[in-house]
Formats: C-alpha cells, sequence, structure tokens
C-alpha cells in the first residue's frame, strides 16, 4: 500500500472570511454539499506540499471516500 496521499489533519470549523456564515462553506469534494470543515491531504513527505480539501458533515470522517474524490 503507498504511503501517500495520506491525511495528516482534519479541521472542524470552517474558515468565515473564506467560507461566509452559518456553516455555509465552499463545495464538498465528495458530494457537492456546504461544507463544515477541511481536510489536510500530505501528498508527498516535503513540508509545504499539502493540499486543503473541503467536506461535508457526512463526509469529514470517511477517509477513504476523501481520498478517493482527490
Amino acid at each position: 500500500m503507498p504511503k501517500y496521499p495520506k491525511i495528516s489533519s482534519i479541521r472542524r470549523q470552517p474558515n468565515k472570511d473564506k467560507d461566509g456564515l452559518k456553516g455555509q462553506g465552499k463545495p464538498c469534494i465528495v458530494c457537492g454539499k456546504n461544507t463544515i470543515g477541511e481536510i489536510f491531504i500530505e501528498v508527498n513527505y516535503f513540508r509545504g506540499d499539502d493540499e486543503c480539501v473541503r467536506a461535508c458533515s457526512e463526509h469529514i470522517k470517511n477517509k477513504k471516500a476523501v481520498l478517493d474524490a482527490y
């Protein structure tokens, strides 16, 4: 099994400056609904090469679905 890409961290609260008010964020990477948090995906071992994707309440805990959609 390849080591990368892998999920490094999950930030549950959306950024209100970027995502708007009341948790109405950018679309989810899997289904396109409004998001509630951000998931950071490490693409390799170099620092700073992480990708930030958004996830809704249904997919924030489902790591496999997020990595498949990435």
